[in-house]
């Protein structure tokens, strides 16, 4: 198979592997390119060079909706609590929760937040939230650790009453981020302000 041709962007040429990496694009299996030896900062650099082209571009295939790397680096950040702590500041702003049942891990375990596009990636478990109320117990019926009932305030996904959050097209709308042309397809298309609902597989 002939080689793809590399993206040419300010005089400088990005692979094409790396290319679809910043489009949330799936890496092409036929491109010797390893994404994966990228640091934090040269990811950073192509960002920054290359978003102009990238946004304008995803904006018409995808309106009301903003790739990976955009969250990563441009969304409002989160005043979060954690101050002191090395990611304080750093983290985008996390989309606003509307309801549901299901405790983020870092509310409540020493856990560092993750977010996929503004929504927690951990989810406490029903075995962790068994276990830190001693509820948990061994073969013989022993009781496991020395945690109580009502130690731990931890909750796991309910799978009849998922947590719920608002779209992506929400969150650019209420930070004021929609172009023009998005907030006239979005009245076209108000599905897009429907909530999302967590589809996370509990233990």
């Amino acid at each position: 198979m002939p080689r793809r041709p590399k993206k040419v962007f300010q005089k400088r040429e990005i692979p094409e592997n790396i290319w679809r990496f910043l489009n949330d694009a799936h890496p092409d299996p036929g491109n010797d390119v390893d994404i994966f030896w990228l640091g934090e900062g040269e990811t950073r650099k192509l960002w920054d060079e290359s978003k102009i082209e990238i946004m304008a571009e995803w904006i018409l295939k995808h309106p009301g909706t903003r790739p990976s790397l955009w969250w990563e680096y441009d969304a409002p950040r989160w005043n979060d609590p954690y101050e002191g702590v090395y990611f304080h500041g750093t983290l985008c702003e996390p989309r606003q929760r509307l309801g549901g049942i299901g405790t983020p891990d870092y509310e409540v375990l020493a856990n560092v937040p993750h977010f996929d596009k503004g929504i927690p990636t951990g989810w406490v478990s029903k075995s962790q939230e068994d276990y830190y109320n001693g509820r948990q117990v061994d073969i013989h019926g022993h009781k496991i650790g020395t945690h109580n009932e009502g130690d731990f305030l931890g909750k796991a996904i309910a799978p009849e009453n998922p947590p719920v959050f608002e779209s992506e097209t929400a969150y650019l709308q209420r930070h004021g981020l929609l172009t023009a042309s998005e907030k006239t397809y979005i009245e076209k298309h108000p599905e897009l302000l429907e909530p999302e609902k967590i589809t996370i597989e509990n233990e």
